[in-house]
């Protein structure tokens, strides 16, 4: 399918070119040489943090290496997949309030996780390949699960001499930060949405040069910069890079995208993801700027098959109608999957006429929290939503 010169708004008449997919390189002889290493071990499809730094990057000119679990044979976590006897077992064990079970419980937590989270070899191993071909920087986006992991390949770093740039979505509280500054060969934490400045940050840090400049960073020394704001503009950011991630070894050909960041709800008490970086505050995209993304990841990555990872996907009715209705001329049999928020607005994008349509244009699943239903617990977490609904 050839991609659109213009693209329809919706309204019957087309926009003007849409933008490059990427800013223009600046040029390096050599180019700076940074590995990006996937912290992540799903086997349905790309980590979408990564694929945004590494279009990044090459917009700026560094060559970049991709390192994914994946493709190294690491034993996958499925999100989705058929349960078994043994996981009821494991759901009665993990739940039950008797005093024995509880006992052993908490035994055996440590071991667990410190298997689960421990540093995989074969990892560390083809970073050693990495570093005898030549690398001038490290990026890792974790979660606070990675830990051990982060602090095993920080270690290899500082053997090389190698700065380590650590990010993710909760390092913008200032608490994780301090936890995790003084780990093994890194330079910095950086708690906020980078890629528009980070070809500039990377560079900095190869060069040495102070980081003072740049908001949302966490020095090992305690130094702190002003915290970064949420990032505006988002049509200004450049499509994600997955070129790196084994497309054969998926059972299907997924692509994740976001239509915006954040919630338009933003209240619940149980929810970490509205406090994160990427999830202060509900921005969004154009609908345009989305369909053009979702056609040329189509063509690059044969596939018509796309998750949207928002937080609630009808934080903008209009973006779900939309994709709804224009999806499918712009990716011929797209298939497409989200979350949302059954929340109480007059217009939250779920009504008959919404769902018929979006089922219509190719949307296959949609997913809900449904934490509780006692409406009494509901309230009290603020959920926004009620049981009858």
């Amino acid at each position: 399918m050839k991609i659109h010169h213009s693209i329809e708004t919706g309204l019957g008449t087309p926009s003007a070119e849409p933008r490059p997919l990427h800013a223009a390189v600046r040029p390096s002889h050599p180019p700076r040489r940074v590995l990006l290493v996937d912290l992540n071990r799903f086997t349905s499809f790309p980590t979408l943090a990564v694929g945004i730094l590494a279009a990044s990057l090459r917009a700026g000119g560094f060559s970049v290496k991709v390192i994914c679990p994946l493709a190294l044979d690491v034993p996958s976590a499925a999100r989705e997949r058929q349960e078994t006897w043994w996981d009821h077992v494991h759901r009665r064990v993990r739940l039950s309030d008797y005093h024995g079970v509880r006992k052993l419980r908490d035994a055996v937590r440590w071991p667990r996780e410190w298997i689960a989270q421990r540093p995989r070899q074969v990892v560390l191993r083809e970073m050693e390949k990495a570093f005898a071909e030549g690398v001038d920087a490290i990026l890792l986006s974790a979660y606070l699960e990675h830990y051990h992991t982060v602090a095993g390949i920080g270690q290899l770093a500082a053997k090389h001499g190698v700065p380590v740039l650590l990010g993710g979505r909760m390092f913008n509280l200032s608490g994780v930060a301090d936890e995790w500054k003084n780990l093994p060969g890194v330079s910095a934490v950086v708690g906020g949405e980078v890629e528009r400045h980070l070809p500039d940050l990377v560079e900095s840090i190869c060069s040495g040069k102070p980081l003072e400049r740049f908001v949302g960073i966490t020095l090992p020394d305690g130094r702190k910069t002003q915290a970064a704001p949420p990032l505006r503009r988002l049509d200004d950011c450049l499509f994600p890079d997955f070129d790196d991630f084994p497309w054969d070894r998926y059972p299907n050909r997924i692509v994740p995208v976001l239509t915006g960041r954040g919630c338009q709800w933003d209240k619940c008490t149980f929810c970490s993801d509205v406090i994160s970086a990427s999830g202060r505050t509900f921005r969004t995209r154009s609908l345009e700027n989305v369909l053009v993304e979702l056609q040329v990841q189509a063509e690059r990555y044969n596939t018509t098959d796309f998750m949207f990872l928002d937080l609630k996907l009808n934080s903008n009715p209009e973006m779900l109608r939309g994709l709804s209705r224009e999806l499918r001329k712009y990716v011929r049999g797209a298939q497409w999957i989200g979350t949302v928020h059954v929340d109480q607005r007059k217009d939250n994008g779920l009504s008959r006429r919404d769902l018929f349509a979006a089922a219509a244009g190719g949307m296959r699943r949609i997913s809900f929290g449904l934490e509780s239903g006692s409406q009494r617990l509901l309230d009290e977490m603020r959920k926004g939503c009620t049981v009858e609904t």
